[in-house]
């Protein structure tokens, strides 16, 4: 029995430390990150119309398909074979103006045209409208492109072609450094250094010390506690720190020489970095966003306060749209999706996936969920692909993950009992 239990268990042994080691681990790690990146972008406008007006849109795929078309026709428009790589990013980038403008506009005609006149009908006429626009809006795509002789089930290979090519090449990251530090080690530090700190700053239980400490600054400071610093924020920021040089020294330890990563998952996880920065701080930082916030809670209310919630809506929907369309720019340069007319059920799935783990209607929940998924996924593809050699299994995977959620928690990580309460 011994012998025959002993080669799985040393296969598996010999599989783990392979992927333990730095090269593997890294190159998971930032996979799962880019495919995270996606995630958050399309799931993103999905549940900030979800969150705000209680509409499931089924289209959202769609919408997406429709970025990918749009932004591969500007670039291959745009670019030509003696482009340079800098122009070729620049192109990139008034694609994605020009997209998130012409999704946006055409999720407000949706928007107002044939979902406003649903809110007061339950859900269902919603999901059944948005289900049918999808298959309309897909079947109209399907035309077009073969009209243009453009194959709609396979890859847009003439959009896939206008991707610079250092975005196609890998890097070593061993040998990018800043103050002798690779960019390996400032990430994994920088890294733990967000964990701690996060941990910190959302800790009821930490608050209600912060909240302790500052009372007793107040009591035992003459010039009260604007004039003292906070002794948690120092204890944070020490905490922070320490995991900072914990997460460099671990590194420095490790072989980096074959740590290399590829230029568009990189580039992938910039853009969609950049993209939760912009949307956090419009619903955080900005009055508008205020507003979206306020008739998440009780649309009536806010709207008995004197602002137009239906133009809300209405610049929501846009908001989500453009977003959805941008992400579909994307990923017309991803060999993985590419632009396609069945690129519009492949990112509605996972979108829906992502939005129902991190909660219906919180986009922190999103962001949260998104990198769950996607580095979930990029564990199980490499272990189901390099090992059990079952490339269907990673899917599942995630899709247990939504189960054990569901079970666990119904309203998901960050979800709350209702919302879109309109």
């Amino acid at each position: 029995m011994n012998s025959l239990a002993a080669p799985p268990l040393v296969s598996f042994l010999d599989a783990l430390v392979q992927f333990l080691g730095p090269s593997t681990l890294t190159e998971v790690i930032v996979n799962g990150l880019a495919k995270a990146a996606i995630f958050v972008m399309i799931a993103g406008g999905l549940t900030l119309i979800f969150g705000l007006m209680g509409v499931l849109n089924f289209a959202h795929g769609s919408l997406t398909m429709f970025g990918a078309y749009a932004g591969g026709l500007l670039l291959v428009l745009a670019v030509s074979e003696a482009t340079g790589p800098v122009a070729r990013v620049a192109y990139f980038f008034v694609a994605v103006v020009v997209v998130f403008g012409l999704l946006a506009a055409l999720g407000g005609v949706v928007e107002v045209g044939l979902i406003r006149p649903l809110y007061d009908r339950p859900p269902i006429y919603q999901i059944l409208l948005t289900f049918g626009l999808t298959l309309v809006l897909d079947e109209l795509a399907r035309i077009t492109v073969g009209f243009y002789d453009i194959q709609p089930i396979s890859d847009w290979q003439a959009a896939l072609g206008t991707k610079p090519a250092f975005l196609s090449s890998s890097f070593d990251l061993a040998a990018i450094s800043v103050g002798g530090l690779s960019v390996l080690q400032l990430f994994g530090g920088g890294l733990l250094a967000a964990v701690v700190a996060g941990t910190f700053a959302r800790s009821d239980a930490l608050e209600r010390l912060r909240d302790g400490a500052r009372e007793n600054v107040r009591r035992l400071t003459p010039g009260g506690a604007d004039s003292a610093v906070d002794p948690l924020t120092l204890a944070t920021a020490g905490a922070a720190v320490a995991a900072f040089l914990v997460g460099v020294a671990g590194l420095a330890l490790a072989d980096l020489s074959e740590v290399t990563v590829n230029g568009l998952a990189l580039f992938q996880i910039a853009f969609g970095v950049a993209t939760v920065a912009v949307v956090w701080g419009f619903l955080t930082r900005t009055r508008y966003g205020l507003v979206v916030r306020a008739g998440s809670e009780d649309s009536e209310m806010t709207e008995a306060l004197g602002i137009d919630v239906r133009r809300v809506f209405t610049t929501v929907f846009a908001l989500g749209a453009g977003i959805a369309g941008v992400a579909g720019l994307l990923l017309a340069w991803d060999p993985t999706w590419g632009a396609s007319v069945p690129l519009a059920a492949e990112t509605l799935l996972p979108a829906f996936v992502v939005v129902i783990i991190g909660g219906l209607g919180t986009f922190r929940g999103t962001v949260y969920a998104a990198l769950l998924v996607g580095l979930v996924d990029a564990t199980m593809t490499w272990w189901f692909v390099n090992v059990v050699d079952f490339s269907g299994l990673p899917q599942m995977t995630v899709f247990l993950i939504l189960v054990l959620v569901l079970v666990v928690k119904p309203q998901g990580l960050f979800g709350v009992a209702e919302v879109g309460g309109h």
